[in-house]
């Protein structure tokens, strides 16, 4: 995985607000997993999917469906996602790519949570996925 860095900072003017909610999120299926997101987390995901098309490493299939579609729990202050494990490798690499041109936290938090991270690889000077856990 090379660089796949885009400025983000034109497509922010752009970017849609939060939706309200419309209904509570259902549970995950057996392959997949609930992923709470912060609204700045959601913020930036939503960014990377408006840029997808752009990246060399596109966001995984899918993703930009449950991303458009989420409803915020507005009571947690979270956007919940359903997520399989393709999904949140994407959300890990599209926090990483934020991670290369600031934000750290949203990495962070994701890698803490959810135990998928990208790191820098100096032996190979390559990205890897990395499972915490």
């Amino acid at each position: 995985m090379g660089s796949s860095s885009v400025s983000a900072r034109p497509l922010r003017a752009h970017l849609p607000g939060p939706s309200p909610a419309h209904e509570p999120h259902q549970g995950p299926a057996d392959d997949e997993t609930l992923v709470e997101l912060r609204p700045s987390e959601m913020d930036a995901l939503r960014a990377h999917m408006r840029i997808g098309a752009l990246l060399r490493v596109p966001p995984a299939e899918g993703l930009a469906e449950r991303v458009r579609t989420a409803c915020c729990d507005r009571a947690g202050n979270r956007w919940p996602l359903c997520l399989n494990s393709e999904h949140i490798e994407s959300v890990a690499y599209a926090f990483h790519l934020r991670s290369m041109g600031g934000s750290v936290t949203e990495a962070n938090r994701f890698a803490r949570e959810y135990g998928v991270a990208f790191r820098s690889d100096r032996s190979t000077n390559s990205l890897r996925l990395t499972r915490l856990r």
